[in-house]
């Protein structure tokens, strides 16, 4: 059986040096006792089917997913004691760090292109001596996750009105959609600034192919 979109094995090795390069203490000092989330976005079939036949939509709709996640955590960030000399404008703005993965399928093998962001639970800012310092956030709620899915669905059916993909009277249809309209974001996995090793098991989960046994990748 052949996939339309390949599948391309997955080397440990490489992996771990993901894993070390992002999230490793040695590497980044302070930001190797930060938490951090996984964010999940998953999207209704009638804007998936775009997805897998464009490879600029999907990298479009993943930009807006990242760039609102950014939103909410420096808003979050903006409501606490802003230290004295730290610049929050454009230009200096506050950075979030973090990896994604496009995965392509469901757990049943099943075409479900979708999201997988592991997010570090903090924001990134530059001083005025341009010195960057990371500040660790811990008042994420379901709320601001149900706010992150609401402005992804509205701004993705925007983009798709606007490239023509989709036609307005479609767009304001789907907006009536109830529970999210397709659209959901999962942002429940918190991994604790010491669980280093379930950090390493989520980098594993999320850069895992399609069909994974022990250590040996297959394709078919």
């Amino acid at each position: 059986m052949e996939f339309a979109h390949p599948v391309m094995p997955v080397e440990w090795s490489k992996l771990r040096l993901i894993w070390l390069t992002m999230f490793s203490p040695p590497k980044v000092g302070a930001l190797g006792e930060a938490p951090v989330r996984q964010w999940v976005l998953s999207l209704p079939k009638r804007i998936r089917y775009f997805l897998y036949h464009n490879p600029k939509v999907t990298s479009k709709v993943l930009r807006i997913f990242l760039d609102e996640i950014r939103k909410q955590l420096i808003q979050h960030y903006a409501q606490s004691e802003v230290p004295l000399g730290y610049q929050t404008d454009s230009d200096n703005p506050v950075k979030i760090g973090g990896v994604s993965f496009i995965h392509r399928f469901g757990s049943s093998l099943n075409a479900h292109l979708h999201f997988h962001c592991v997010i570090i639970e903090g924001v990134f800012v530059k001083d005025s001596d341009s010195q960057i310092t990371f500040h660790k956030l811990s008042t994420i709620t379901e709320d601001d996750i149900l706010a992150v899915q609401e402005r992804v669905r509205l701004r993705v059916l925007k983009s798709f009105k606007r490239s023509g993909l989709l036609e307005a009277h479609d767009v304001e249809n789907m907006k009536t959609w109830n529970g999210g309209g397709g659209f959901s974001v999962n942002g429940s996995a918190l991994i604790h600034e010491n669980d280093r090793e379930g950090l390493e098991r989520l980098i594993r989960y999320c850069a895992r192919p399609p069909i994974f046994t022990g250590e040996n990748n297959k394709t078919i």
